[in-house]
């Protein structure tokens, strides 16, 4: 019972089970039980099967799911034969019942436990991939606003640059801003800090647009929640 309880407690520690890659101390506690098991047959005769669901459990849960199925089935082999084939061996039939019913209990146990955390580890992946493609939109949504800005400000700067000098100076000062603002949004999105509303997307496009010359009429505030037609 003390190699039982320590060695699950191990399994349950990290040691292996249950999806995970048992060391080799589980193999040597697995083995330890199995051979308590056969020391107490010449003592106890039949009652030595007892031994049998914890060896089972063992395995089901402490090790792999190989283990677990040839456990389960030597285990059911084992004791069918000697309740069936030995002298006496029907006073153990209830031990039979006990192991059969143990068998089905832990392989739909430890399924419903391994594929919990298969659907777990898969939704943790899930969401990691789906918050690097929201962060890519982003840094993409980030950089093409403002590459497009500057663009736009660097040909009306060229236009500008012989007739109006101060105005061109401006304009490149502009763009410098613009630069400077697009690497620290870049550097605040990354970091998951960026959450640029509406509002203030189109006040920077406003003031581009503007800029360059044009005069964009905005119909709405964009504050505003949508009217919904009856």
């Amino acid at each position: 019972m003390l190699l039982y309880v320590v060695g699950f407690m191990r399994g349950v520690a990290g040691a292996g089970g249950l999806g995970r890659r048992p060391d080799a101390g589980q193999w040597a506690f697995f083995g330890g039980l199995i051979l308590c098991a056969l020391a107490s047959i010449p003592a106890e005769s039949g009652s030595a099967l007892s031994f049998l669901p914890f060896i089972m459990s063992f395995a089901s849960y402490g090790l792999t799911r190989i283990a677990h199925w040839a456990t389960t089935i030597g285990a059911v082999i084992v004791t069918a034969l000697w309740v069936f084939l030995l002298p006496g061996g029907l006073d153990y039939l209830s031990i039979l019942a006990i192991v059969g019913l143990l068998g089905v209990v832990n392989t739909v146990s430890t399924w419903l436990i391994i594929r919990s955390a298969d659907a777990e580890r898969l939704s943790l992946e899930l969401a990691t991939s789906e918050g690097r493609e929201a962060l890519a939109r982003d840094v993409h949504d980030l950089i093409g606003h403002s590459l497009t800005v500057v663009r736009m400000k660097a040909q009306l700067a060229r236009r500008l640059i012989d007739s109006d000098p101060e105005r061109a100076r401006a304009e490149l000062a502009d763009i410098e801003a613009l630069a400077a603002e697009a690497i620290s949004g870049v550097r605040s999105t990354v970091a998951g800090a960026r959450a640029a509303s509406l509002t203030e997307q189109l006040a920077a496009s406003t003031d581009a647009l503007r800029s360059a010359g044009i005069s964009p009429v905005v119909d709405g505030e964009p504050g505003c929640s949508p009217r919904r037609r009856g």
